[in-house]
């Protein structure tokens, strides 16, 4: 579960801006379902969080932020390659860093992961965790003007290997707990390095509007649960879908060759690390090629089943936009992963208000006994409701004059325990919301042409 997450000069943030996930003391009400205890601590952390604000504002910033974090701390880069940040627009100087700072736990453990970068280098880097109140720092990273990279690791044995790629330093614009993922066996590495990676690799998920949830189609086809639990939940949802089922299309070496290069499909089966079938997702995820080690191969269609046509199934691919974006994020309210993290954006995206509700209160509802986190952009002011989030798992996002944006909790607000959130935010008390200057102007302007035309 992530605690708490700062970002800086990346995209439309400049200065530091925090998003935190601790559940405010002012806030008298438990919240059954939403709240989970910090380690070593005598704070709560959020289930729940979501961010509002206008077009622009920087809301889908924040998901990006935390996907080029996710990228920073485990993605192979090329020496001289640069570390593909994207810093604030608006500020002349490029050499001012860009940094992140992410507090999560992982098996009631809290750790702390900060990462500054430039346009071509990692400019310092640290983890730690948190024991009795006190920061215990596991590594610390540093590079210098001539690009050389200096690692401090504290917490590990002298011999052991991570100790050695210490001394070595590794590339210049790639982290070093990246270098560890990239070239330690899990088996051989500290426990602290694996629980962090495995957190960042595993746990953490970005969900953007127009993703699809990396290979759906084979937990549809592997897991009957899942996919029951999937029928279920888009029969309840008006969809017109009532069920689904995976059909499966037996294919000759021919046919296969004609949509795969035959040199892949062998370098595959001769892999002998390599048990997991080969699969190649087709049409937004909702088809997929796939290769067994023994050189069977057979193509994956999802399809649908309709209300009064019992008999009757369809391309999945075909279904609405909304109905395929709902499948997509399923996953988050039925994975029994302790301590996964979603981070969706634009929610709302293709569906109806009521949808985009009931998706909250199912994961609520389900999600209550474990420690999944969910964290969304949205418009949607259906889910500003206080007997569904509590006043501080609602944030907003803004831009100010100069372009950058700002984070504010809906608790730095003082409002009434009877006052209409939803109501109120339209009406501006909160900010995060689009200013349509001008509209005025084009009306009259538009009322102008109709009477000239006319």
């Amino acid at each position: 579960m992530i605690v708490s997450f700062s970002v800086s000069n990346f995209r439309s943030f400049l200065k530091e801006e925090t998003l935190s996930l601790v559940a405010s003391k002012r806030i008298a009400d438990e919240s059954a379902g939403h709240l989970v205890p910090i380690p070593n601590s005598s704070e709560k952390a959020l289930k729940i969080t979501a961010i509002y604000g206008a077009n622009g504002a920087g809301k889908s910033n924040i998901c990006r932020a935390v996907r080029y974090l996710r990228g920073l701390a485990l993605g192979d880069r090329k020496k001289g390659t640069g570390t593909g940040r994207r810093r604030f627009a608006f500020v002349d100087d490029s050499h001012m860093p860009s940094t992140f700072d992410i507090q999560f736990i992982k098996h009631d453990k809290l750790y702390r992961y900060i990462i500054a970068v430039d346009d071509e280098k990692v400019v310092e880097e640290s983890l730690s965790f948190y024991k009795k109140g006190k920061e215990k720092e596991i590594y610390s990273r540093v590079t210098d003007d001539d690009l050389s990279v200096h690692v401090q690791v504290d917490s590990v044995k002298k011999n052991s290997k991570i100790a050695s790629m210490a001394n070595v330093g590794g590339p210049e614009n790639q982290s070093f707990l990246a270098c560890v993922f990239l070239n330690i066996d899990p088996d051989k590495a500290d426990d602290d390095f694996v629980e962090v990676i495995n957190w960042f690799a595993t746990n953490l998920v970005v969900i953007f509007p127009t993703s699809s949830y990396l290979n759906l189609l084979g937990k549809l086809s592997n897991d009957n649960n899942f996919l029951n639990f999937a029928s279920e939940i888009l029969a309840d949802s008006s969809t017109g879908v009532d069920g689904l089922e995976v059909a499966r299309q037996e294919l000759l070496s021919d046919d296969l060759y004609n949509l795969i290069p035959k040199s892949s499909i062998d370098k595959f089966i001769n892999d002998a690390d390599n048990d997991m079938p080969l699969t190649f997702p087709m049409r937004g995820n909702c088809e997929s090629l796939v290769v067994e080690k023994d050189g069977a191969a057979y193509k994956q269609t999802l399809m649908s089943k309709h209300k009064g046509a019992p008999d009757c199934y369809i391309d999945f691919y075909d279904e609405s936009d909304g109905t395929k974006r709902l499948l997509n994020i399923i996953p988050a309210i039925f994975s029994k992963d302790e301590g996964k993290v979603y981070v969706i954006d634009e929610i709302d995206r293709s569906m109806h208000p009521l949808l985009a509700r009931m998706f909250i209160e199912k994961f609520i509802s389900i999600c209550k006994n474990d420690k999944r986190q969910l964290i969304i952009t949205t418009h949607e002011t259906h889910l500003l409701d206080k007997n569904l989030l509590r006043r501080d798992e609602i944030w907003f996002a803004e831009k100010d004059r100069a372009g950058a944006s700002h984070l504010t909790s809906l608790v730095d607000f003082k409002i009434r325990n009877d006052l209409d959130i939803s109501k109120n935010y339209l009406q501006g008390r909160f900010g995060a919301i689009p200013f349509l200057g001008g509209s005025d102007h084009l009306m009259q302007y538009e009322e102008c042409t109709k009477d000239v035309s006319g």
